[in-house]
């Protein structure tokens, strides 16, 4: 049986997914015989796609058909399909293009396939941007704001033939790479995931906190009862359920999240339970929800505190009787999900104010996990910033860095209120910013960390060459007109001269997204 978590972290596969993601602003990942995902290089290049991300698991469009109403399905019907041609290029769900690369000529990776997905061709981009955009529309997942749906049609790649085929050729090299490890008669060496201190399923630490939160994982992850991961945003509570997900026997089924607040709470219902033709304005169709996406697997519901109450009703029942039923329908489904859910609020505050049911509460918290927040583990500091420093110098083409004594002194003694995101974040910012020196300075650190630090204007160029010194200033000005105007994205284009999608492309392209909090 093929490890999948293990097979995408491998450095070959993992670099050449990142390559494509950064390079073209795409999904990349493997979809097993089972149908589900296995994402490649996102832990290394976020990605902002608010229209894919949006219609990822949304099956209310009236061209769909059966087997083809999520980006699961839509993968796993063309991994399934007769065709001759390899890869083939097809369409999901939604519209965007996928490319898909067949595994099957290897043991045990029947009916498995690579994807490469979230563009449109160049060529046919208007057709399908504009049926996109009525989707969107449709679906109301903008409500009124217009601006924040055009950036979400601005964001979405178009790749040219050049592109497709450049893809083309990474796609076949990442298979090729899978042949190479499928195919060995003994573990490689070569291969190994080399992370300083202990890892665990993308979790990385050293401190006492940490390795008594791995064991825990390990005992608990063999059962089916409900969990409730407690923390601070950007702890890693998602890690913690993947984990949970990864170690348990479920863990070749799919791994299905719901982020509770990103989706308003009527669509919440039929996200989760499906709904039947004619049930509400836009239901043209029957639809299957995530929990039935998640048959066999696990459910991961995060933000669970921002759900509806009504809602909560209808949770409350699935969770104690495993049945549900779905909007407009009069049939009662049973399935077999693990939920996992995870908050950053006090549940019992929001208990005693009326906002939380007291009866969820305690059947969501069979067992409780806590993610410490990174200031009460800071003797992983180091670790995490070391692993950071690593990542972030393959990524971007730096040398190897290392941190002064000064300055990691600093972040040690910062209290990090976006904890582990904040600290990768920082370390990134680090990387890029210091170009080619091997050392990185305290005076390199931004002022809420070392106030005494002065941020450059402007990088510094000494020993670059052109291209890369241009991209440093393209950088530098647009983050700044950004946060002079308070990113206020149509502003600073015409500040910079620009056009707003080109500052969009630009954006999303130097992931300038994570210094908005800043």
């Amino acid at each position: 049986m093929i490890d999948w978590n293990k097979l995408t972290l491998q450095p070959a596969i993992s670099r050449l997914g990142s390559l494509l993601r950064e390079q073209f602003g795409v999904w990349v990942g493997f979809v097993d015989a089972d149908g589900a995902h296995h994402p490649i290089g996102g832990e290394h290049v976020p990605l902002h796609k608010p229209a894919c991300t949006k219609l990822a698991a949304t099956s209310a469009l009236s061209n769909q058909s059966e087997g083809q109403r999520t980006c699961a399905q839509s993968l796993r019907r063309w991994a399934t399909a007769e065709e001759d041609e390899d890869p083939v290029e097809a369409s999901c769900h939604a519209g965007f293009s996928s490319m898909l690369f067949r595994l099957d000529a290897y043991e045990g990776a029947d009916q498995c396939c690579l994807y490469v997905s979230g563009y449109v061709r160049s060529e046919l981009a208007h057709r399908a941007l504009g049926e996109i955009r009525e989707t969107l529309e449709t679906a109301e997942f903008f409500a009124d704001d217009g601006d924040e749906s055009e950036e979400a049609i601005d964001a979405i790649p178009r790749l040219d033939r050049k592109d497709r085929s450049f893809m083309r050729t990474v796609g076949k090299s990442i298979v090729e790479e899978v042949g190479r490890l499928l195919s060995a008669d003994e573990p490689d060496d070569d291969v190994a995931i080399n992370t300083p201190g202990e890892s665990f399923h993308g979790m990385v630490g050293t401190s006492r906190q940490v390795l008594d939160l791995f064991e825990t994982i390990r005992i608990i992850a063999g059962s089916n009862s409900t969990v409730l991961i407690q923390g601070e945003n950007g702890t890693g509570k998602e890690l913690i359920a993947r984990a949970l997900h990864l170690e348990s026997h479920r863990k070749d089924a799919p791994f299905v999240a719901l982020n509770c607040a990103a989706i308003p709470g009527d669509l919440i219902a039929s996200e989760l339970f499906g709904h039947r033709k004619g049930a509400f304005s836009g239901a043209h169709r029957d639809r299957i929800g995530l929990l039935q996406e998640a048959d066999g697997g696990t459910l991961f519901l995060d933000e669970i505190g921002d759900m509806d109450l009504h809602l909560q009703v209808k949770l409350l029942r699935f969770l104690q009787e495993g049945t549900y039923m779905p909007v407009g329908g009069n049939t009662v489904r049973k399935v077999d999900v693990r939920v996992l859910c995870a908050t950053n609020q006090d549940l019992q505050a929001l208990v005693r104010q009326g906002q939380f049911r007291k009866d969820l509460f305690f059947r969501i918290n069979v067992i409780n996990l806590m993610s410490p927040p990174l200031r009460r583990r800071r003797a992983d500091i180091e670790v995490l910033a070391n692993h950071f420093l690593s990542a972030a110098a393959k990524r971007h083409n730096r040398p190897l860095k290392r941190l002064s004594e000064e300055c990691l002194s600093l972040l040690q003694s910062h209290e990090w209120p976006g904890n582990v995101r904040e600290l990768e974040n920082e370390i990134e910012r680090l990387v890029i910013m210091s170009g080619d020196d091997e050392v990185i300075d305290a005076m390199m650190l931004s002022q809420r960390i070392n106030p005494q630090g002065e941020e450059p204007d402007f990088p510094l160029y000494e020993d670059m060459e052109l291209p890369d010194a241009i991209e440093q200033l393209e950088r530098t000005m647009i983050l700044q007109g950004l946060r002079e105007t308070g990113w206020n994205k149509s502003q600073t284009a015409r500040n910079l001269g620009v056009s707003r999608r080109n500052l969009i492309r630009k954006v999303s392209q130097y992931e300038l997204e994570r210094f908005r909090d800043d």
